[in-house]
């Protein structure tokens, strides 16, 4: 038989390639093997294994290729779940474990490449985690293993508003809350104004609230303070007292006139006896000069003197008729223009109730919904009441874990994975302070926790 016999080079060599295989290796157990601990009620990878993790698009990889350099480095799972070598391409190692992509690169490398490459496959960067919703700075973060939601909710600045958003809800929140003021003010100030034309449409001399049919305008219990009230009550009483002694100064001269001009009509009246009582003396000396001239006694210069006197008398009654009648129309015009001051203050009355009441419907329609704006403002800067009253934040978290799965809630303390997504859910005002049924089975596995409380997260005051 032939003895073989090693050179030492060969044989150092060698033993240097199996060294290195034996620490390559070790590397790469070493490095894929690392998971976070489990809670008692999901299953979870043991510390040290990461045999069934799987890769997933936004790992970074770390693919060595012993003895080829120009094979191996770093390369990004793409949106698609491919990676992109040299000579070999895309290749595509989504959803798959660290082994499983270690084999699937020997084969591609073996198939007309290399003759027995060996391939270690070991993740350098795993996929972030991101952090969005009710949190102070919102985004992406590095996935570190034993990350709780609260780990992460704390690297994202803690539960609320960045600077500028409560800044901006704060400015909101003020501006809400100084229009709702201006609203109910005007409405407060609208309602005793109506109370008080209403008032002067039946000709009283003071009102009271909730005199008039008007009910549905008077507001209840909006926090306007008696001062304010006894205020609008004492400027509208002097505005209706004003308004009342105006008109009843405007009617009270036109009522003095009527005095005077039924004693000229009576004093015309008289003129006109008198005036027609020369009339007929003189048209009676009229006649008789006319029977005397038919004799020759008298002068035709004296009859036609009388027949001129005749005429005069004549022509002073009908002026005074005419005076008469113009004193007659003055009279009822009188009367005429008080009706048009009552009715024309009966107009204005009844045109600005009308005004007024459409004024009151178009606040008792905006109002609702800016008291509704003004609590959505309030709950977005975090001033929601709790269950003891108090001012205070509450929120839940709720994790969205693989593609395409349903958000759930979770415990604060619950480890994170690569690629979860955390969300920070302000909790509605109604829940507040009662138990939120969720289903929060742990990867689908484990006891169900229906009946359990969302978790609430209570940040320090700013």
């Amino acid at each position: 038989m032939t003895k073989v016999v090693m050179k030492p080079d060969l044989l150092m060599q060698f033993v240097k390639h199996l060294l290195l295989a034996l620490v390559a290796a070790w590397v790469c157990t070493s490095a894929s093997h690392v998971v976070s601990t489990a809670s008692a009620s999901e299953v979870r990878l043991a510390p040290g294994d990461m045999a069934s993790y799987k890769l997933a698009a936004g790992d970074r990889i770390t693919v060595t290729v012993f003895n080829q350099p120009d094979l191996s480095g770093d390369f990004l799972i793409d949106g698609v779940g491919n990676i992109h070598l040299p000579l070999l391409g895309a290749v595509e190692v989504g959803q798959i474990t660290i082994d499983a992509c270690q084999r699937r690169l020997t084969e591609r490398l073996a198939d007309g490449l290399l003759n027995n490459p060996r391939v270690s496959v070991r993740v350098s960067e795993f996929r972030p985690i991101v952090v969005l919703g009710d949190v102070r700075v919102p985004g992406s973060y590095p996935f570190r293993f034993g990350l709780s939601a609260l780990g992460a909710i704390a690297l994202a600045g803690g539960a609320g508003m960045s600077e500028v958003r409560q800044s901006v809800a704060t400015a909101e929140l003020l501006a809400g809350e100084e229009r709702l003021k201006v609203l109910e003010t005007t409405r407060l100030g609208l309602s005793v104004r109506l109370a008080r034309m209403e008032a002067e449409r039946l000709g009283k001399s003071t009102f009271e609230l909730g005199e008039t049919t008007e009910a549905i305008y008077w507001p209840v219990g909006d926090g306007a303070s008696v001062g304010q009230l006894g205020t609008l009550m004492r400027e509208e009483h002097e505005e209706l007292a004003r308004g009342l002694k105006g008109h009843e100064a405007a009617i009270a001269l036109l009522q003095q006139q009527k005095p005077r001009i039924a004693k000229e009509i009576e004093a015309t009246k008289e003129e006109i006896a008198t005036e027609t009582h020369m009339l007929q003396l003189s048209q009676a000396r009229l006649n008789e000069y006319d029977k005397l001239a038919k004799v020759g006694l008298i002068r035709a210069t004296t009859e036609l003197e009388m027949q001129r006197q005749v005429k005069q008398h004549e022509a002073k009654v009908s002026q005074l008729k005419g005076q008469l009648a113009r004193l007659d129309v003055g009279l009822g015009d009188l009367d005429i223009r008080i009706q048009e001051a009552n009715n024309t203050r009966q107009l204005r009355v009844t045109n600005e109730l009308r005004d007024t009441r459409s004024r009151l419907r178009e606040i008792e329609a905006s109002l609702p919904l800016v008291r509704e704006l003004l609590e959505l403002r309030r709950q977005q800067v975090g001033l929601v009441l709790t269950a003891t009253g108090s001012p205070g934040r509450s929120y839940w978290i709720v994790l969205t874990r693989g593609l395409g799965a349903a958000p759930r809630v979770i415990d604060g303390a619950m480890l994170l994975e690569p690629g979860d997504i955390v969300e920070v859910r302000r909790l509605p005002p109604d829940d507040i302070g009662r138990t939120t049924a969720v289903t929060c089975d742990k990867l689908g596995e484990g006891r169900s926790c229906a009946d359990r409380r969302a978790e609430y997260l209570s940040p320090p005051s700013n």
